[in-house]
């Protein structure tokens, strides 16, 4: 980050420019995450999510196609949940992410496609 375009009274020595901008994500949708990731918990047992493995992808990928159709076709919040759908559907990319970090993309793909070759 240049000097230049640093707020008045901020020296470079906090320099962010290589640290991920935290403050930037919405607190809303933070805030829905947490009630979506409670609602969750008390459904399918708490840490659930932990031990969600690759077998989990197609499930995953189907919840958010529901989720995000849902909310395209007008529906803001879950019905069961009461959670917004586009906080659904980042819970579950997080999920989807979580597992291709821990075990492969490729391997996240087979599961949902099949075996690609």
């Amino acid at each position: 980050m240049s000097k230049d375009i640093l707020p008045p009274g901020i020296t470079g020595k906090g320099d962010l420019s290589n640290k991920p901008h935290l403050a930037y994500l919405d607190p809303h949708l933070e805030y829905e995450m947490g009630m979506g990731m409670t609602y969750g918990a008390q459904k399918h047992g708490w840490n659930n999510n932990r031990i969600l493995g690759v077998e989990a992808s197609q499930y995953i990928l189907d919840s958010i196609k529901r989720h995000l159709n849902a909310y395209l076709r007008g529906e803001e919040v879950d019905i069961e949940s009461k959670v917004n759908h586009l906080a659904c559907v980042m819970n579950n990319v997080h999920f989807l992410y979580r597992i291709a970090r821990l075990s492969s993309y490729k391997e996240v793909l087979d599961n949902i496609y099949g075996e690609i070759r």
